[in-house]
C-alpha cells in the first residue's frame, strides 16, 4: 500500500498522503492546493464480520490548507455529515 488513508477516531478529519516517496507527496500536496475550494464527498471502505467490503458515506469534506501545509499531507476536515442529491438536475 502505497498510500495512506485515514480517518481520525471522532470522523472529523481523513489525513491522505503518499508512504513511500517524498516527492510524489510533495507534488500531490502542491496539486490539491491549487484549488482548495473543491469538497469531495466521501465513502470510506469497510468489512462486515463476514469479510465482505463495503462503502459508508462519513460525511462531505474541505481541504484545511493551515494544516496540509503544516503537515506536508492533505488534511480533510468534515463540513457536513449530510448530502443532499439534486434528482431533478
Amino acid at each position: 500500500r502505497l498510500w495512506n488513508n485515514q480517518i481520525s477516531e471522532d470522523g472529523k478529519f481523513i489525513f491522505e498522503y503518499q508512504k513511500t516517496d517524498e516527492e510524489k507527496r510533495k507534488k500531490h500536496v502542491s496539486d490539491i492546493l491549487k484549488n482548495p475550494e473543491e469538497n469531495r464527498i466521501t465513502f470510506f471502505r469497510e468489512k462486515d464480520k463476514l469479510g465482505f467490503n463495503f462503502y459508508k458515506f462519513v460525511g462531505v469534506f474541505k481541504l484545511n490548507v493551515q494544516e496540509t501545509k503544516k503537515q506536508n499531507k492533505c488534511v480533510w476536515e468534515r463540513c457536513a455529515e449530510r448530502y443532499e442529491l439534486n434528482v431533478n438536475a
